[in-house]
């Protein structure tokens, strides 16, 4: 029978049989539903249909429009689509089965003989399949000898190809000896082999890039590091050192973060390098190139301007007895233009070749809180052209959007953000030993430092949520009205919604116009206040976010 589209006289509709149906095996006849593929439907629909036909659902949408149009046009391979009804029988029984020793099973052999069991499997230990031995007729083995002997002249003709092409390393060229003839033979094999060559070549690219990428940031710290040395080697030259240089006495000062070995007796004769020979009588190196060369980084620490007597040093540390002259400055006028930047630190002009910046110092106050407050405003630790550097200035250095040091922020910033949040906890206090008796529980032990920076944080967001609250109290709920001046809506138009990010933007908005700072303070009167029991008097203080 057929059910050919010309019967139907359209041929933008198939005519296909209805998935799932059960056909009769007296007149064959299917049930069938009509298809319009003209407009053709979505790429879903046709393989959905595919799919419920049995065929193949892959390719495009002319592709799966002709392979249901082929087989609606053959109604013979609907039978493909039919399966023979299930007839109740009994399973495959044998005497050496697992059920052997059953007497059904038993009696059953004997009347009716063993199955032939098309298939065993060994046990699962094993996990392989034994198959029956199966007779291959003549005819059959000639084919797959045929089928063989084709598979290897296949193989060695490829073989050979690739050889010529390795041997050559490139296409054979223009064959010559035929008059009027200028063709080029291209081997396969070769352009397989030139695929995989410049896949090869793209990955070594990639390679390189990732390679030349930290090959510069490590020579970027190197240089740095050889800049520090030049320095020092300079510094030392120009010394006029006291007897007491031969050794670093206890009285010493050392600032802070050094390791505690400089604190005890070094003899320059006892350094590596240097012999005792090279020591005179005063105690004056002569051998200051191989010193350098050889203690460079114990130089570039223990070898430091000493700073400023002030009122913060520690009680019981002496004048430092080594003596040095300030670091050397570099003129503006002698630094390229292309390398110049200018900064204004608190109120002092700075200028000085970024390539000269050194890293970030690598230093925890974990154990130094007091260092830290003291050296967040007044600092020796970083110095860029003979200035030290307060800590509470590295970001200006180091920010991605300074152009001086690649990725090194990067490093940097949580912990130069943790140790604002400190020293900003300090400054809220009149004196350090206000600020520790917040900070000391009740047997008189010290908060440590990361147990202080919790307390900052949940301060920081009941702070916040405080803030909030009252913002949206002020403007209804609307953070969009005319009063806010837009301060609590990002770039995309998007309304702030986090606590954490509408806490500082109340706090600013109050301080940039006085009028709205005005209204609040009449209209604060009436905001309902929570209960004192609950409120923390020290996180209503304004937390300063980075």
């Amino acid at each position: 029978m057929s059910h050919d589209n010309e019967e139907g006289g359209d041929p933008d509709i198939l005519i296909l049989p209805c998935p799932g149906q059960s056909v009769s095996r007296e007149d064959h006849e299917f049930k069938t539903f009509k298809l319009r593929v003209n407009p053709p439907p979505t790429v879903d629909v046709l393989r959905n249909h595919l799919g419920s036909l049995g065929l193949i659902k892959s390719g495009r949408k002319a592709e799966l429009v002709q392979r249901l149009r082929k087989f609606s046009e053959n109604s013979k391979e609907w039978d493909s689509m039919l399966l023979p009804a299930r007839y109740r029988g009994r399973g495959t029984t044998s005497k050496h089965g697992t059920k052997q020793k059953s007497q059904l099973a038993q009696r059953i052999a004997d009347e009716f003989g063993e199955t032939e069991i098309e298939l065993t499997f060994q046990s699962k230990k094993s996990g392989t399949a034994t198959r029956p031995v199966v007779v291959i007729s003549e005819q059959k083995e000639v084919a797959n000898d045929r089928w063989a002997a084709a598979v290897l002249r296949k193989r060695d003709a490829q073989r050979d190809m690739q050889a010529q092409a390795s041997a050559s390393d490139t296409s054979v060229g223009p064959v010559t000896g035929i008059p009027g003839e200028n063709t080029q033979v291209v081997d396969a094999g070769s352009v397989a082999s030139k695929e995989y060559r410049n896949k090869d070549v793209r990955q070594l690219q990639r390679h390189i890039t990732t390679i030349d990428r930290v090959l510069q940031s490590q020579f970027g710290s190197v240089h740095s590091q050889l800049n520090d040395i030049q320095t020092n080697l300079a510094m030392l030259s120009a010394t006029q050192v006291s007897p007491h240089f031969s050794t670093l006495t206890h009285s010493t000062y050392i600032p802070g973060g050094i390791s505690s070995r400089f604190a005890t007796h070094l003899p320059v004769s006892s350094l590596p390098g240097v012999p005792a020979s090279s020591a005179a009588p005063g105690g004056v190196p002569t051998a200051l190139p191989g010193l350098v060369n050889s203690v460079s980084s114990m130089i570039s620490e223990a070898v430091r301007p000493a700073p400023v007597p002030s009122p913060h040093r520690p009680p019981g540390i002496a004048s430092p007895h080594i003596i040095l002259p300030p670091r050397t400055v570099i003129p503006r006028a002698a630094i390229p233009p292309e390398y110049l930047l200018i900064f204004d630190l608190d109120g002092e002009e700075l200028a000085f070749d970024k390539r000269q910046v050194p890293d970030p110092p690598k230093l925890t106050f974990a154990d130094n809180i007091p260092g830290l407050f003291r050296e967040w405003h007044e600092s020796t630790i970083l110095t860029v052209n003979g200035r030290g550097i307060a800590i509470k200035h590295w970001d200006r250095f180091y920010k991605k959007r300074a152009r001086v040091k690649d990725f090194a922020w990067e490093k940097a910033r949580v912990e130069w953000g943790n140790w604002k949040f400190l020293v900003k906890a300090r400054e809220r206090f009149p004196s350090e030993d206000a600020f520790w008796d917040k900070y000391t529980d009740a047997k008189g032990k010290r908060f440590n430092y990361q147990k202080i920076l919790d307390s900052l944080k949940s301060q920081r967001m009941t702070t916040a949520e405080k803030d909030t609250a009252e913002a949206l109290w002020f403007f209804d709920g609307d953070l969009t009205h005319a009063d806010a001046h837009g301060r609590f809506i990002y770039k995309k138009h998007r309304v702030c919604t986090a606590p954490p990010a509408i806490g500082p933007k109340w706090r600013k908005l109050l301080r940039d116009f006085p009028d709205v700072a005005e209204r609040w303070e009449m209209a604060r009167m009436f905001y309902p206040q929570p209960d004192p029991d609950t409120s923390d008097p020290q996180s209503d203080a304004d937390m300063v976010l980075v």
